[in-house]
């Protein structure tokens, strides 16, 4: 989501960060050409993608090789694991680590 995408690009510049085409609606650093785009024909690594959906999005020519699960609870730092470790989470995200599909790219 470009909520996301607008963080991470403000407190991580380290990380190069983007929104994936048509996954959401843009980040206004993508309607003014602030931000750099990403043209999936031209990924070649693999890469990371943070979403809140539970299912992993379908990105032809790319396959999910790790899912990672983040809680956000209460009181506590953020935490990955395979359960909440709190009885309500303020927040869960996931992490899914994509790479090209056998004999794509």
């Amino acid at each position: 989501r470009y909520q996301h995408a607008a963080m991470l690009r403000f407190y991580r510049r380290d990380l190069d960060t983007s929104q994936w085409p048509g996954l959401s609606r843009p980040s206004e650093y993508l309607r003014g050409h602030i931000a750099p785009r990403i043209e999936p024909d031209t990924i070649r690594g693999p890469f990371w993608l943070f979403s809140e959906r539970g299912a992993a999005p379908r990105l032809p020519g790319f396959e999910v090789q790790v899912k990672r699960t983040l809680y956000d609870c209460a009181g506590s730092a953020l935490s990955e694991a395979t359960s909440p470790p709190c009885a309500r989470p303020l927040h869960t995200w996931f992490l899914y680590r994509y790479e090209a599909a056998p004999g794509v790219r």
